[in-house]
């Protein structure tokens, strides 16, 4: 269905509500208004100019969150120009308030979907004023406005093309579920873009592709959605290998971009079998069983897992694992050595100790001392 006139749209969004006024609420770092606590935070936001004498207006919504606050809109238009008084410093906050208020506007208490149409005016001026007690505390993330008037009456046969405010009411109700699911629509390709769609999009994105959500957690455990990217640019590959030995290890290398190595129970049993004595030390090491895996991970100097990320970390594995399997997570440092095998290229010394005196010589490598 195609509109006569092409909408337009207005975001009262991140560096543009820095041209605004504030009162009792600050402008966050992530250009998010902010407040909390008693009293009356007001907004005064920039003037627009639309450019065209008598403009008409669709709506007006306003994204944010407030917990036991009252929000007040008022939202007006007026040919007349008066940037001059609105956008100077030295007049004050009631006085802009009740110069916008004076105009022809609307006025709308704990609605953040306004519809627009009555209004006619080529400049746009708004105020926003959120009250309440001591537990008030909101966000505003910004506003957006859509111009000049759409009707879906434009559609219906002549008779019903009036004026009469009900019907016009009413038949917006659709229209704007309409309108909403549009512009859902229209932001799709941007969503399904993981190298620019936000944290939230592509929190949203993984799901439908069918990342686990343990990993979807751990990916943006602190609040980094870079991990969460490259999870989705191999998403194919991770799904399409779940199960196998090269999976696990592509995902754990993405998550936690630390050496690692799997260990599987064929890979060393029917050697170690020939060494009975030693098989036991291993069976404590790698599992008793060929449903058993044994994951070595390389902690950097100066890096090292907390209990927690090690839990996360045994989850992550278990939902990359088969029915049935086991893992078994070591964490490898310099300090350790385990057997006589060297892992990752650093962890563990060939010694064989032997007896030495401590007189007057200098004492290196491995000995011990009677």
């Amino acid at each position: 269905m195609g509109m006569r006139n092409k909408p337009k749209y207005l975001n009262y969004a991140g560096l543009y509500l820095r041209r605004g006024t504030c009162f009792s609420m600050r402008l966050e770092e992530d250009y998010t208004l902010a407040g909390e606590g008693r009293g009356s935070h007001i907004y005064v936001a920039p003037v627009f100019d639309s450019g065209e004498e008598q403009e008409s207006w669709q709506s007006f919504r306003l994204e944010g969150a407030f917990h036991d606050c009252k929000l007040e809109v008022v939202v007006a238009a007026a040919d007349e120009d008066y940037r001059g008084i609105l956008e100077e410093a030295g007049v004050s906050l009631q006085d802009k308030e009740e110069l916008i208020r004076g105009l022809s506007g609307i006025r709308r208490v704990n609605a953040r979907d306004i519809l627009l149409t009555r209004l006619r005016g080529r400049y746009l001026y708004s105020f926003w004023k959120v009250s309440g007690r001591e537990d008030c505390c909101f966000r505003i993330e910004g506003a957006r406005v859509e111009f000049p008037e759409n009707s879906f009456l434009q559609y219906f046969p002549e008779v019903y093309q009036t004026k009469e405010d009900f019907f016009q009411r009413y038949i917006s109700i659709f229209q704007t579920m309409y309108m909403n699911l549009e512009r859902e629509v229209d932001r799709l390709p941007i969503r399904l873009d993981y190298e620019k769609a936000d944290q939230e999009d592509l929190l949203q994105l993984a799901g439908w592709i069918g990342l686990d959500e343990i990993i979807i957690k751990e990916a943006v455990r602190d609040g980094n959605a870079d991990r969460l990217r490259r999870l989705i640019a191999h998403a194919q590959r991770i799904q399409s290998g779940k199960g196998t030995k090269w999976a696990l290890q592509l995902v754990l290398q993405l998550l936690y971009e630390e050496r690692i190595q799997l260990l599987e129970y064929f890979k060393w049993y029917e050697y170690m079998e020939q060494r009975p004595e030693e098989l036991v030390l291993y069976q404590k090491l790698y599992g008793r069983d060929s449903s058993s895996l044994t994951v070595l991970i390389e902690e950097r100097e100066g890096r090292e897992f907390s209990e927690g990320e090690k839990r996360n970390m045994q989850r992550v594995v278990a939902c990359m694992l088969p029915i049935g399997m086991e893992s078994n997570l070591i964490f490898l440092n310099t300090s350790y050595h385990m057997d006589t095998h060297c892992y990752l290229n650093r962890n563990s010394v060939l010694a064989s100790p032997v007896a030495a005196s401590a007189d007057g010589m200098e004492l290196h490598g491995n000995v011990v001392l009677q």
